[in-house]
C-alpha cells in the first residue's frame, strides 16, 4: 500500500508507469512480467475477489 499524497515518489511513480493520478489503484505483476494498473473499484474487487477467493485456493 502506497499512499501519494505523503510521497511524491509514489505519485511519479503512479502516472509515469499506469498513466493517472487516481486512487484507488491496483498494481498486478503478471507471470510475464508485465505491469497492469487496475484504477475503476468495482474492477479491483472483482479482481482481488476472484484471485483469492475460496475457491481458487
Amino acid at each position: 500500500m502506497r499512499n501519494i499524497n505523503a510521497d511524491d515518489r509514489y505519485r511519479e511513480e503512479l502516472v509515469k508507469n499506469g498513466g493517472k493520478q487516481t486512487v484507488p489503484c491496483l498494481r498486478i505483476e503478471k507471470q510475464n512480467g508485465e505491469i497492469q494498473w487496475m484504477y475503476e473499484s468495482m474492477d479491483i474487487i472483482a479482481y482481488l475477489d476472484k484471485r483469492f477467493s475460496e475457491s481458487s485456493k
